[in-house]
C-alpha cells in the first residue's frame, strides 16, 4: 500500500475511551489511513472509533479498500456524507 499512496507512519494513538489503536497511517496534521483488503467492510468499532478520532482530531479519514469490497449501509451512508474518503485500489 505505501507504494501506492503516502498514507504516513502506522503509529499508537490513543481513543477517548482509553483505548490505544494503531491505523495504517497518520500524516500529521491531515489524515489517518486504514487499509482494509476485504471482500466485506462494516462500520466496526474499529471505524467508528477512527472517524471519531478523525473528527476530535480534525484529520480526514481515508478508507483503502479493495475494488471489489461490498460496503455496509451504515458505513456507506458515512462515506455519502462525506465523513470518510473511501479509495478503492486493486489489492491482489
Amino acid at each position: 500500500m505505501r507504494k501506492v499512496a503516502n498514507i504516513g507512519d502506522k503509529v499508537a494513538v490513543q481513543m477517548g475511551s482509553g483505548k490505544t489503536r494503531f491505523p495504517d497511517g497518520i500524516i500529521e496534521s491531515i489524515s489517518l489511513s486504514e487499509v482494509k483488503n476485504v471482500s466485506r467492510q462494516g462500520l466496526t468499532s474499529q471505524i467508528r472509533d477512527y472517524l471519531q478520532f478523525s473528527r476530535d482530531n480534525n484529520l480526514r479519514f481515508d478508507l483503502y479498500t479493495n475494488d471489489d469490497t461490498k460496503i455496509s449501509g451504515p458505513l456507506q451512508a458515512i462515506i455519502d456524507a462525506g465523513d470518510i474518503n473511501h479509495v478503492r485500489l486493486p489489492m491482489n
